[in-house]
């Protein structure tokens, strides 16, 4: 790994050109141009990068003394919508990224320091994508900057938005229910979504009773508190940088039912704790209120193998989990 990256500077450099110049789509919007040696290891890093975001990489020489309209003049001769270039010095490295999208050619003073070869090239690159989305992302304040040179296409306008938080944490009351003569019981449910990539991920959540629910006959009453925690796949249905995010989720795990009873003479009552499997499917929904806060919306249905029972005297009067279902309203932090 490496030790340290500083940033030393950033310049933003206004290319000259003509103010009302409007843009065109002549330009090859989905390609970008990487300059410098294409042998080398972050070119092949940046190329990477690149094709993620969904833009085709062309390769060409560096002007011998970088400056913006150099650079601009290149981009225009290669019609590319950007190009970028890493120029390396004795103890540090110039991004420099030529943004016809909005006109911009920028560059940023980075130094790596304490990492080896493949580490450098890769933290490089990233440095030098972030800059690039940055640039792009001005496109957010002002659509038509009046130095563009071309319009943003789709695939521009999804490299300027921001990167998916790979972790949600959920928190909320929730109420549940189950056929079997039973009431609803209130929990607060703690939940945790990971997403490696941006629709497919995992989700773990746990229910905690807040109050049990009550049943009884004369010979006296049982009050059940139901908890589970649960693991699985979740799926995005929604972009996930849209206003409403919606997904599905399979959870599976362990359920834990409490039970106290209290008899009527002659009869005793006891505790029993009964832990079984708990299958769980859910609907979810989150609503963007800020970007580090979604309201969270979800219902879920479950099954708990085998279904608990209650009994009272030697007969069964209730039973939970065939099925259940259970609400939740609550908050989401992408972290």
């Amino acid at each position: 790994m490496f030790a340290a990256v500083l940033v030393a500077a950033i310049v933003t450099v206004v290319p000259t050109r003509d103010a009302d110049a409007a843009p065109t789509m002549q330009t090859q919007a989905t390609r970008i141009a990487v300059l410098g040696d294409r042998d080398a290891a972050v070119a092949a890093q940046l190329e990477a990068e690149l094709q993620l975001l969904g833009f085709e990489v062309v390769h060409a020489d560096a002007p011998a003394q970088p400056d913006p309209a150099a650079l601009s003049e290149l981009a225009r001769r290669l019609d590319v919508v950007a190009a970028v270039l890493v120029d390396a010095h004795a103890t540090d490295l110039d991004l420099w990224v030529v943004d016809r999208v909005t006109g911009k050619t920028s560059v940023r003073r980075v130094r790596v320091e304490g990492a080896d070869a493949s580490d450098a090239a890769r933290i490089t690159a990233v440095r030098a994508i972030d800059l690039l989305r940055a640039s792009f992302r001005e496109l957010e304040a002002d659509p038509t900057p009046p130095a563009a040179e071309v319009a943003p296409t789709p695939v521009v306008r999804s490299a300027a938005r921001p990167a998916p938080s790979r972790f949600v944490l959920a928190v909320g009351p929730a109420v549940s229910g189950s056929a079997g003569g039973l009431g609803a019981m209130a929990h607060g449910v703690l939940a945790l979504e990971i997403w490696p990539r941006g629709r497919v991920g995992l989700g773990v959540r746990g229910w905690a009773p807040f109050a049990g629910v009550r049943t009884g006959s004369a010979e006296g009453s049982a009050t059940l508190l139901v908890g589970w925690l649960g693991v699985g796949p979740r799926v995005r249905l929604t972009r996930p940088d849209r206003t409403m995010v919606a997904s599905l989720g399979l959870h599976v795990g362990a359920v834990f039912a409490g039970m106290r009873g209290e008899a009527s003479a002659p009869y005793v009552g006891r505790r029993d704790l009964v832990v079984g499997a708990m299958v769980e499917l859910d609907a979810g929904l989150g609503i963007a209120v800020h970007p580090r806060l979604r309201i969270w919306i979800d219902g879920t249905i479950g099954v708990a193998v085998p279904r608990i029972g209650i009994r009272i005297a030697g007969d069964r009067v209730a039973t939970w989990g065939l099925p259940s279902g259970g609400g939740i309203v609550g908050l989401a932090f992408p972290l």
